[in-house]
């Protein structure tokens, strides 16, 4: 009796490690994820403030780099 029991917990906290293995799995992947979604947000970001001070440089008729003009 006392084996059967025993088998039943080992059997029992396998399952348990595949589980939180799996979850641990996919909570990586979600945050590699979350990560390359963070840095094309910010790449956007930096292009969107780019192309404002292009414009804000076109627009006062001045250059970026007036001594290479």
């Amino acid at each position: 009796m006392q084996s059967l029991l025993y088998q039943s917990l080992l059997v029992e906290h396998q399952q348990r490690l595949q589980h939180l293995d799996g979850s641990i799995r996919r909570l990586d992947r979600q945050c590699a994820e979350l990560m390359r979604r963070g840095y094309a947000l910010r790449q956007e970001e930096i292009t969107g403030e780019i192309e404002l001070i292009l414009l804000s440089a076109e627009a006062s008729g001045g250059t970026l780099f007036p001594d290479r003009a």
